[in-house]
């Protein structure tokens, strides 16, 4: 049986060293994790640990309450498909960066439990009436809860750099332990894939698309559908939209302004488009995302993982622009 991407990274002795060094920069003990959110793998949980989570998980409880915490933030960063820094249920900063390639999740890497500053004595959750420590014994809990690591904000902000730096790395198409793409069919996606990404919101033809790639429109054709599961201009409808839903999460442009930014040419196009690959229209996905609710349509298509493409370069540095999306 074939070994999955996971199980190639799992398998790689490097990532223990990525380990190390991630410890070594900022004090934080990374763990990989599947996308389905079932299997991780983590070097040195017992010395590295926190002293609040090594007492929390000493009770099954415990275990449990994170458990399901880690299940929430990890289907929430799917659905964003984009780096999470977000609060566990006790309050702790953790966080939780997308290994992608090719369009395709093939990890999670997570870390944190650390504080943004000292806490005071009222920090503790059960204090102030919040967290779900309903039958856990809180003694040795509270006690070890003020001991737990302090990574400031603009330490975060490093942290947050080097994880996507890891995973960009993780990811890449010629990486060896990642299957047999490494020739020059992946080279021609890489190129097409990032081709699309920086034209975004330009006027795409597959044929402009195939001369960035050094390849025919029909040979295009046959390897993105090959490699992707999915048409060119299909992936080009997928992206915009992505960038949309980034947009609609991190701005205040109105949806006219994010659909002729994302390059769409008709407001009616973008809303028909949205709706059919999101299950909701764009002002009902702010909303929800406003009201930190779990948006419409919560079972992730293979396509709705596009938040990046292949190089995953980050969003908010990529052009803007308002054009549209050509057919020849």
């Amino acid at each position: 049986m074939a070994l999955s991407d996971f199980d190639r990274i799992c398998a790689w002795p490097g990532f223990r060293r990525l380990v190390d060094l991630t410890w070594r920069l900022f004090r934080v003990n990374l763990a990989l994790v599947a996308p389905e959110g079932e299997r991780s793998l983590a070097y040195y949980s017992d010395q590295r640990q926190g002293p609040f989570c090594r007492a929390l998980h000493e009770q099954e409880a415990g275990r449990r309450l994170c458990a399901e915490c880690d299940q929430r933030f990890y289907h929430q960063a799917l659905e964003l498909a984009q780096p999470l820094r977000y609060r566990c249920h006790a309050g702790l900063t953790e966080f939780i960066v997308l290994v992608i390639r090719q369009g395709q999740v093939i990890a999670l890497l997570q870390c944190g439990q650390v504080f943004d500053a000292k806490p005071s004595f009222f920090a503790w959750p059960a204090r102030q009436g919040g967290g779900s420590f309903q039958g856990l014994d809180l003694s040795e809990i509270e006690r070890s809860y003020y001991h737990n690591r302090i990574l400031p904000p603009h330490r975060q902000d490093d942290l947050m750099l080097f994880l996507q730096v890891v995973a960009d790395y993780l990811g890449q198409t010629e990486t060896p332990w990642l299957g047999e793409s490494a020739g020059r069919n992946g080279d021609v996606i890489r190129r097409v894939m990032n081709f699309i990404e920086a034209n975004l919101s330009e006027p795409l033809s597959v044929e402009a698309i195939a001369r960035a790639g050094g390849v025919s429109s029909r040979t295009l054709a046959r390897l993105f559908r090959r490699e992707t599961g999915m048409t060119v201009l299909d992936f080009v409808l997928q992206r915009r939209i992505a960038r949309a839903c980034h947009h609609l999460t991190t701005s205040d442009l109105s949806c006219i302004e994010i659909a002729f930014a994302v390059g769409f040419q008709s407001v009616q196009n973008f809303n028909r488009t949205f709706r059919k690959l999101k299950e909701a229209t764009p002002r009902e996905w702010r909303q929800a995302a406003a009201q930190g609710m779990r948006r419409p349509g919560t079972t992730p298509k293979k396509e709705e993982l596009l938040e990046r493409g292949a190089d995953n370069r980050a969003m908010d540095r990529l052009p803007i622009g308002r054009d549209g999306l050509s057919s020849h």
